[in-house]
């Protein structure tokens, strides 16, 4: 993570930072992901922005977080779910292909079993 981030209130828009590319992101592994004590029990919701590769088998790979509301108490959890999950290959002209810079949102919620996230 870079020590210079900044957090914004406003969530990201993923078609604008992914530059609108089509890929139905479905997961095929999909770890538990935990909500951070300190913030469950502040009851503080909060997300986190994330920036990673996506090699042909479907695997997260180069990940950092790029930028988060309200804190970063998020970022560790966000990027320890993202390295455990495994995803359907970006294809193109129907084959696997790599799919650099792609940016992920994970959202923690309250309320929720898991947190959401969004490709």
């Amino acid at each position: 993570m870079s020590l210079n981030v900044i957090p914004i209130s406003e969530k990201p828009n993923l078609q604008m930072l992914n530059r609108g590319v089509e890929w139905k992101l479905r997961r095929t592994i999909s770890p538990k992901m935990l909500y951070p004590k300190t913030e469950f029990d502040k009851g503080q919701e909060g997300w986190v922005l994330v920036r990673g590769d996506i090699s042909k088998q479907g695997i997260a790979n180069n990940l950092n977080v790029v930028d988060f509301s309200p804190s970063a108490a998020f970022n560790s959890a966000a990027i320890r779910y993202l390295r455990g999950s495994q995803f359907e290959p970006y294809k193109q002209k129907g084959k696997a292909s790599i799919l650099k810079d792609y940016y992920f949102l994970i959202i923690f919620e309250l309320g929720e079993e898991h947190p959401r996230y969004k490709g």
